[in-house]
């Protein structure tokens, strides 16, 4: 039994390891040596072609072994062999073209338009994606399963059995895959099914070639959708706006229920109309083979219903008191801004005015605005200024900065400490495509959303008698900015939902447009989210309107209950929060990014159970654990960055650790201290001793930088070592004497920028001792805490 049954697995296994390590040394030794693997620049079709070469060897390799032929397996050019090419073609394409329908015609997905308009390109991504994935996916990954493995394992085991230990073994390859559902996985083991049955069917690879080749290149060329979990970059835009279990969210529609159902109805069809249907069904009631099925699906309905049950959002209280009313903060720059959003060209058109004042004990005769989307360049964005005025007149404003960040403006004379001037701009906005990059996807359009942070020219800080012209970093968050009074109007097509820092004082809705009247006043900042897809669900905490945006209403009501509980502790511990509103939205972005009365969260936290969780169990307790965990830290940034602000680019040590404290305070307030411990020792110190162990054992300090910082080594040291750090001055301090130093911190310098000398001085005050020797050990060596 034994060897009748594993030895043949195990041989198969061994088959597709041997590939991928061939491959992987084949990748080596052509990018390793010329220093190209970490390049964006790799081209896809390359590695292509090396996975059709690749899998040619090794099933050649394997052949000789077994004293057999491609001929053997199927895989051999025969006559009429492009006749079940283009079958199999026509069969995947309608297959899939079924799965998109149901999801359009049932509201759950919509075309959004073109994502390239230029007709050679068109031509281009269509003839690279018969290129990419008719030999290097489509056949190399026939030739691995339906070729070699089903054939091998066909002359070991029924027909049954080498189908559904081949699917298996298919679904198996892509567990690994961005964003793997069980529900996915078991949706690739049914595509499995298929592939193999149309094999059955003629006796040769080429129309599960076909098949295979139509599938993919509809998803992934025509449509830009994702394939198997990889990223879509297609021709016509589609956005998924239901519930993910249903459309299959970040892995793309191939891991929805709607793709089982398609799925289920072609086995049963290719089975049906099968010549060897009779001794296939007879394989299949062999009680190995229908527990195997009854394990598989049972497995698959399993997972759906908890699933469902884990997302299932409870009620919520909502206060029935007044709203928070904050008025302008004075004394600081009052923004004008008439926006408008062209979703089609990925534009905006913006002219602003600022009542630009000058707050310090001397003269100015300049000004200096950051303009952050010309470090988007190599991504498509930019920012073009068309016209500047001061007082009404032209100004000789110029470009400068080594990324072209910087718009230096002259004054007309000297505009005395106290005194304003009005600047005028007019500027035009490209909306780069996300590049997933971090910081490449807080400001730009990914599948179903347009994420606007650090979009429009904001005065930089002058402080110390310079003003600060930091480049923009790829790492952590490179913003230093003021409190100011936002007033802005946004114009965009009717069918898109904002959210926004501010509230909505009011919402025109003028044919196919409309336009958004937001005040957002007292903030550091002015960012927002739009999208199509947004359901929005919103419940009252101690007068703050807290709003979520998600795809699903569902969804959207299951972050509320974190996002509640997150103001109200918060609230009570530190501080309380002043504005009238607060939005946590669903945004195509990577991790979570905070901006004053707004937080985007990465869409794939909103996704389907996916394996990943189920292994990130052991940091945050249950699958989706992350998702709490980021959503509270995004909130905790509403006090230490929003509201008490600090220099993020030069001493990024102040909010980001104490924003993570602040997310572990949560949880001991929640669900106790032993959760705290949890959290503490097996995310925050674990990852910190990884790090060493990795060999990091020279001394890098905290307090540098962003420029000074390598980029693993910024979140290590400022995530996790920062948070060491503050839990160490728990310790040392009491409860009692640290609850009392946030509290004093974020009272004393609320709407104003605390800096490192200031927050070492108030944690000496509160101490009743120095405690300057307590931060330069943390900040300046490479100590991590007695207790390591």
């Amino acid at each position: 039994m034994f060897r009748r049954y594993f030895i043949p697995v195990l041989k198969v296994f061994g088959f597709i390891l041997v590939y991928m390590v061939a491959l992987g040394i084949v990748m080596g030794l052509l990018f390793f040596s010329s220093g190209q693997l970490a390049s964006p620049e790799l081209s896809e079709l390359l590695i292509g072609a090396l996975s059709f070469f690749v899998a040619l060897l090794v099933t050649f390799l394997y052949l000789r072994i077994d004293k057999r032929s491609f001929a053997d397996i199927g895989s051999w050019i025969h006559t009429g062999w492009y006749k079940k090419l283009i079958r199999g073609g026509i069969e995947g394409i309608t297959a899939i073209m079924l799965v998109f329908a149901v999801l359009l015609v049932s509201g759950l997905a919509a075309i959004r338009g073109l994502n390239m308009t230029d007709s050679g390109a068109i031509i281009m991504k269509l003839a690279s994606g018969i290129l990419l994935y008719l030999p290097a996916v489509a056949y190399s990954e026939e030739l691995l399963t339906r070729g070699y493995i089903y054939h091998y394992l066909k002359t070991r085991f029924t027909i049954a059995g080498a189908v559904l230990v081949t699917s298996l073994i298919f679904a198996l390859m892509h567990i690994f895959n961005p964003n793997a559902t069980p529900l996915a996985l078991f949706n690739i083991f049914l595509a499995g099914i298929v592939l193999n049955l149309l094999v059955v069917r003629d006796g040769q690879i080429w129309s599960a070639v076909g098949f295979h080749f139509g599938w993919n290149y509809t998803m992934g060329i025509v449509f830009a959708s994702p394939v198997s979990g990889g990223k879509g970059e297609g021709i016509i835009r589609l956005s998924l706006k239901g519930y993910e279990l249903l459309t299959g969210g970040a892995f793309g529609i191939e891991g929805g229920v709607i793709c089982t159902a398609v799925l289920a109805m072609l086995v049963f069809y290719l089975l049906w109309h099968n010549e060897r249907k009779d001794s296939f069904l007879r394989g299949l009631k062999r009680w190995k083979n229908s527990s195997f099925i009854g394990i598989m699906a049972i497995g698959a309905l399993v997972y759906i219903i908890f699933d469902i049950l884990l997302w299932m959002p409870k009620p919520l209280p909502s206060d029935s008191i007044e709203i928070n009313n904050i008025s302008r903060f004075p004394g600081t720059h009052d923004y004008t801004m008439k926006l408008e959003l062209d979703t089609l060209n990925k534009k905006i058109s913006g002219r602003q005015t600022v009542s630009f004042i000058n707050n310090e004990d001397v003269s100015i005769d300049e000004a200096y605005f950051h303009i952050y989307p010309n470090a988007f360049r190599n991504l498509g964005g930019s920012i073009v200024i068309k016209e500047v005025k001061v007082n009404g007149n032209d100004s000789q404003y110029r470009i400068e900065g080594q990324d072209s960040t910087l718009l230096y403006i002259p004054l007309p004379g000297s505009l005395e400490p106290g005194k304003r001037d009005q600047i005028f701009m007019e500027y035009e906005i490209s909306i780069p495509k996300e590049g997933g990059q971090g910081f490449g996807d807080r400001f730009g359009y990914g599948s179903n959303t347009y994420n606007l942070g650090n979009f429009f020219p904001i005065a930089a800080v002058y402080e110390n008698g310079s003003w600060d012209k930091h480049p923009y970093d790829e790492k952590g968050d490179a913003f230093y900015s003021e409190t100011s009074n936002f007033d802005v109007e946004i114009t965009a097509p009717a069918e898109q939902v904002i959210a926004a820092s501010g509230y909505v004082d009011s919402l025109e809705v003028s044919g196919k447009k409309q336009t958004y009247v937001i005040k957002a006043y007292s903030v550091r900042d002015f960012a927002f989210v739009s999208s199509d897809m947004f359901k929005m669900e919103e419940a009252m905490v101690n007068g703050t309107v807290i709003r979520s945006y998600a795809a699903s209403s569902r969804k959207a009501k299951k972050v509320l209950d974190f996002s509640t509980e997150a103001i109200r502790i918060f609230n009570k511990q530190y501080g309380k929060y002043p504005y009238p509103a607060c939005s946590v939205v669903q945004s195509d972005i990577g991790g979570g990014m905070e901006y004053p009365n707004l937080v985007m969260i990465e869409s794939n936290e909103y996704g389907n159970v996916t394996l990943g969780n189920f292994f990130a169990s052991y940091y945050f307790g249950k699958p989706k654990g992350s998702f709490e965990f980021i959503v509270v830290h995004e909130l905790a940034h509403q006090w230490w960055y929003g509201i008490v602000g600090n220099d993020e680019y030069r001493e990024a040590w102040i909010d980001e650790p104490l924003t993570q404290y602040s997310t572990l305070e949560y949880y001991r307030q929640r669900y106790g201290q032993e959760e705290f411990d949890r959290l503490y020792n097996r995310y925050i110190k674990l990852g910190v001793n990884m790090y060493l162990l990795a060999g990091a054992g020279e001394d890098k300090p905290l307090n540098r930088s962003l420029d000074q910082f390598l980029h693993d080594e910024y979140y290590i040291l400022i995530y996790n070592k920062g948070t060491m750090m503050y839990k160490d001055l728990n310790d040392q301090l009491g409860d009692e004497k640290f609850d009392k130093l946030l509290r004093t911190l974020f009272e004393r310098y609320k709407f104003k920028v605390v800096s490192g000398e200031d927050l070492i001085a108030l944690t000496s005050e509160i101490a009743g001792e120095d405690m300057s020797g307590f931060y330069s050990r943390w900040l300046e060596t490479n100590y991590i805490g007695d207790e390591q």
